[in-house]
């Protein structure tokens, strides 16, 4: 159980890598874009934690698709298709950030 939940985590944090980069060129408040690269950096990080926790246990770093996080992505993706550049577009940027990070806090 802990090592599937590792796989899931692994695939949710590199999925992550891909897209807040996204949000952060769909954004244009300047702290949000400051926001997201900090959180980038910090999610590059978990990344490289994950990894090591594959070592500490002795398997090999394995991906498994998250669901739950592809739907936070593709909702936040959403979000961006179906809004204009500007503060609603940050708003729902952020509303979908911040679903993103409690999901990682949960898992």
């Amino acid at each position: 159980m802990f090592e599937d939940g590792l796989k899931d985590i692994h695939w949710a944090e590199k999925a992550l890598t891909k897209s807040i980069p996204k949000m952060a060129k769909n954004a244009t408040l300047p702290e949000l874009i400051t926001a997201l690269n900090t959180h980038l950096n910090e999610t590059v990080e978990q990344v490289a934690r994950i990894e090591t926790v594959f070592k500490i246990i002795g398997k090999n770093a394995v991906a498994k698709n998250c669901d739950a996080m592809e739907g936070l992505i593709k909702e936040g993706q959403g979000i961006m298709e179906e809004t204009e550049l500007g503060v609603v577009r940050d708003a729902g940027i952020i509303a979908a950030s911040q679903k993103v990070e409690h999901f990682e806090i949960a898992t």
